[in-house]
């Protein structure tokens, strides 16, 4: 007996709407914001890299993925000091896990929302990465790039999802390159 998995299809047209609705409601709710979105569009392999941070949060169930949000540390500061009511200047343990938590606000919306159509999917933790020259893309398939505004400040936001259909998890998986030409970063 050979067990088959139906694989629900989902537009991507579907997915961009979910993930802008999230970045909107999370950056409304979470930290009184309002956001820009742009056209969302394929990675670019020509990204370059800068000073940034990221935060990078997995998913899998009947269907799999990654996604990933960036933005600059000062970037990450304001939200940090606006989630947790104080002032940040400088990257640290707070700012990082602040990251983390918006990934997974937004992400988590997302997984919620889209259950209801693909099935059920389970949410990783968040991994949280600063440096110089930090880039990130997906493996084997092209993730979609998001470009957000917010208060002048460019957050990007990076998805890549694609139905399980029993294949290694080696799909979903991230490369992450680093720069470290300037020596080890240290908080």
């Amino acid at each position: 007996m050979t067990d088959t998995m139906e694989v629900v299809q989902i537009d991507e047209k579907a997915i961009i709407a979910e993930v802008c609705g999230a970045v909107r409601h999370v950056f409304s709710t979470t930290l009184d914001l309002q956001v820009s979105i742009g056209e969302a569009q394929p990675e670019s392999s020509a990204e370059q890299g800068t000073e940034s941070v990221l935060a990078l949060i997995g998913w899998s169930g009947n269907w799999k993925g990654t996604g990933m949000i960036g933005c600059s540390p000062q970037f990450a500061c304001r939200i940090a000091s606006l989630m947790l009511g104080t002032t940040y200047s400088s990257l640290g343990e707070d700012v990082l896990d602040a990251l983390g938590e918006m990934a997974n606000q937004i992400f988590g919306n997302v997984k919620t929302n889209l259950e209801s159509v693909v099935g059920s999917m389970d949410l990783g933790i968040p991994t949280v990465l600063y440096g110089n020259n930090l880039s990130a893309r997906s493996m084997v398939r092209q993730a979609i790039l998001i470009p957000v505004v917010v208060e002048g400040h460019s957050f990007t936001v990076k998805v890549h999802m694609a139905p399980n259909t029993g294949q290694a998890m080696r799909a979903a998986r991230l490369c992450v390159n680093v720069d470290l030409g300037e020596g080890p970063l240290s908080l």
